[in-house]
């Protein structure tokens, strides 16, 4: 996975080995990244055409390591990805309740919260 980035670099992510940072970090140009476009020249070649804010295409061959799958990448992404989903549900509903219960038992502080039952 690439990212193009403002200060003109692309960010190359392997969440198999890091999902917190990018992996690498390539300067391309010293102008915004805006478009990135991947292109498989054959199985054994592909590129990366990546333009920047100046008009300029950028033309990367990506390394081989990044172009082949590992062996059980396919399974291992769906149950990470599965796994970022029931944490992001989890909370969801952990700071809902939690937003309820902050409200519920706040102190009421005269002439600061008025309500239209106070008037």
């Amino acid at each position: 996975c690439d990212i193009g980035r403002e200060d003109g670099n692309i960010d190359v992510w392997d969440l198999m080995d890091r999902s917190h940072e990018p992996s690498m970090s390539q300067n391309i140009s010293s102008s915004a990244i805006t478009s990135l476009v991947p292109y498989k020249v054959s199985s054994k070649q592909s590129l990366l055409g990546v333009g920047d804010d100046f008009g300029t295409l950028h033309i990367l061959e990506v390394p081989w390591s990044l172009r082949q799958p590992s062996p059980n990448e396919l399974n291992a992404m769906s149950l990470y990805f599965e796994r970022e989903s029931s944490r992001l549900d989890y909370y969801k509903a952990r700071d809902a309740t939690r937003g309820d219960a902050v409200v519920s038992n706040a102190p009421q502080i005269p002439g600061v919260l008025e309500t239209d039952e106070e008037e």
